[in-house]
Protein backbone atom coordinates (compact mmCIF):
# COMPACT_ATOMS: atom_id res chain seq x y z
CA UNK A 1 0.00 0.00 0.00
CA UNK A 2 1.11 3.55 -1.11
CA UNK A 3 0.56 6.54 1.61
CA UNK A 4 -1.30 9.84 0.29
CA UNK A 5 2.13 10.90 1.99
CA UNK A 6 4.52 8.73 -0.24
CA UNK A 7 2.57 9.52 -3.46
CA UNK A 8 3.22 13.46 -2.76
CA UNK A 9 6.86 12.94 -2.26
CA UNK A 10 6.80 10.32 -5.54
CA UNK A 11 5.16 12.95 -7.39
CA UNK A 12 7.04 16.20 -5.64
CA UNK A 13 10.54 14.14 -6.82
CA UNK A 14 9.72 12.64 -9.70
CA UNK A 15 8.38 16.51 -11.42
CA UNK A 16 11.71 17.94 -10.49
CA UNK A 17 13.50 15.34 -12.73
CA UNK A 18 10.47 15.02 -15.74
CA UNK A 19 10.64 18.95 -16.04
CA UNK A 20 14.20 18.58 -17.41
CA UNK A 21 13.66 15.96 -20.11
CA UNK A 22 13.01 16.24 -23.40
CA UNK A 23 9.00 16.60 -24.67
CA UNK A 24 8.47 12.95 -24.78
CA UNK A 25 9.70 11.67 -21.47
CA UNK A 26 9.23 15.47 -19.80
CA UNK A 27 6.58 16.75 -17.33
CA UNK A 28 3.66 17.17 -19.89
CA UNK A 29 3.97 13.24 -21.25
CA UNK A 30 4.11 11.95 -17.26
CA UNK A 31 1.33 14.28 -16.83
CA UNK A 32 -1.02 12.34 -19.54
CA UNK A 33 0.10 9.22 -17.78
CA UNK A 34 -0.92 10.02 -14.41
CA UNK A 35 -3.90 10.88 -15.26
CA UNK A 36 -5.02 7.95 -17.72
CA UNK A 37 -3.76 5.69 -14.34
CA UNK A 38 -6.11 7.30 -12.40
CA UNK A 39 -8.68 6.88 -15.38
CA UNK A 40 -8.16 3.17 -15.22
CA UNK A 41 -7.65 2.83 -11.92
CA UNK A 42 -11.41 3.62 -11.25
CA UNK A 43 -12.26 2.17 -14.19
CA UNK A 44 -11.01 -1.11 -13.57
CA UNK A 45 -11.22 -0.71 -9.76
CA UNK A 46 -7.66 -1.00 -9.05
CA UNK A 47 -5.65 0.52 -6.48
CA UNK A 48 -5.43 4.47 -7.58
CA UNK A 49 -2.45 4.92 -5.57
CA UNK A 50 -0.62 2.02 -6.87
CA UNK A 51 -1.13 3.20 -10.17
CA UNK A 52 -0.22 6.31 -10.21
CA UNK A 53 2.60 5.78 -8.35
CA UNK A 54 3.79 3.80 -11.23
CA UNK A 55 2.57 6.51 -14.00
CA UNK A 56 4.80 9.43 -12.00
CA UNK A 57 7.36 6.73 -11.73
CA UNK A 58 7.65 4.70 -15.33
CA UNK A 59 10.15 6.96 -17.20
CA UNK A 60 12.15 8.78 -14.42
CA UNK A 61 15.36 6.75 -15.82
CA UNK A 62 15.36 8.72 -18.85
CA UNK A 63 17.73 11.12 -16.38
CA UNK A 64 20.46 8.71 -16.31
CA UNK A 65 20.41 7.07 -19.48
CA UNK A 66 17.42 6.14 -22.32
CA UNK A 67 18.80 3.12 -23.45
CA UNK A 68 18.18 1.40 -20.10
CA UNK A 69 16.12 3.74 -18.30
CA UNK A 70 13.79 1.05 -17.62
CA UNK A 71 16.53 -0.70 -15.03
CA UNK A 72 17.28 2.57 -13.93
CA UNK A 73 13.79 3.76 -13.67
CA UNK A 74 12.97 0.22 -11.36
CA UNK A 75 16.07 0.98 -9.70
CA UNK A 76 14.44 4.58 -8.50
CA UNK A 77 11.38 3.28 -7.96
CA UNK A 78 12.82 0.47 -5.42
CA UNK A 79 14.20 3.11 -3.45
CA UNK A 80 11.33 5.81 -3.11
CA UNK A 81 9.11 2.42 -2.30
Amino acid sequence: MISKIQLAKISKFTRRIYEKLDYAHGIDHVNKVVRYSRFLAKKENANARICEAAAWLHDVGYSIETKAHTTHSEKIATKLL
